[in-house]
């Protein structure tokens, strides 16, 4: 999806800046809601993903899942040379110069205690804070975001023949799919 969403239990709703902290559904009638509280946890891969988060962070008996999109600079993802218990090549986050569209996930504590089992912090994905500049598309800046890091044991970046990362930005899942054992 390339628009800031809400997962909640009627499902997947595109969502807007109203004021400040405050977001809204496209949806009528539609409540605000609040940031405030939340911890802002950056997305990238499949918690950037609707259906995969929808699963993961079980809406229906929490509150909303709020997903805005962002950039942030000096960061990007890249593919990893691993893959899940499921079979699916992942990714993680590592130094890149320049400003990257990505997600931020706005977090309830139980929904952030839930990503940490999901990424297996701290053994597959060591949960960090990032002090880099995060600007929501509301025009918020960040001053600090959540971020899980691959851990270098277990999640390494896929790399070129000329050490380059493999962004996922650049390089199609289908490719990177037939390089990883």
């Amino acid at each position: 999806m390339d628009a800031s969403f809400v997962i909640d239990n009627r499902g997947v709703t595109a969502l807007v800046p109203r004021d400040g902290e405050l977001w809204e559904t496209t949806d009528e009638p539609s409540e605000p809601v609040a940031m405030q509280d939340r911890h802002a946890v950056l997305a990238y891969g499949s918690n950037a993903d609707p259906q995969q988060l929808h699963g993961r962070l079980s809406p229906t008996r929490a509150e909303p899942v709020m997903v805005i999109r962002a950039k942030i600079t000096g960061f990007d993802a890249a593919w990893c040379n691993a893959r899940r218990g499921d079979g699916q090549v992942v990714s993680t986050l590592t130094a890149r110069s320049g400003t990257h569209p990505t997600y931020v996930l706005m977090l309830t504590d139980d929904q952030r205690a839930e990503i940490d089992l999901h990424e297996g912090h701290p053994r597959w994905y060591q949960r960090s804070v990032l002090g880099t500049t995060v600007r929501l598309e509301s025009g918020v800046v960040l001053p600090s975001v959540i971020a899980y890091i691959g851990t270098k044991e277990n999640r390494p970046v896929l790399r070129d023949s000329a050490g380059e990362p493999l962004w996922m930005s650049a390089v199609d899942y289908t490719v990177v799919d037939k390089q990883v054992d």
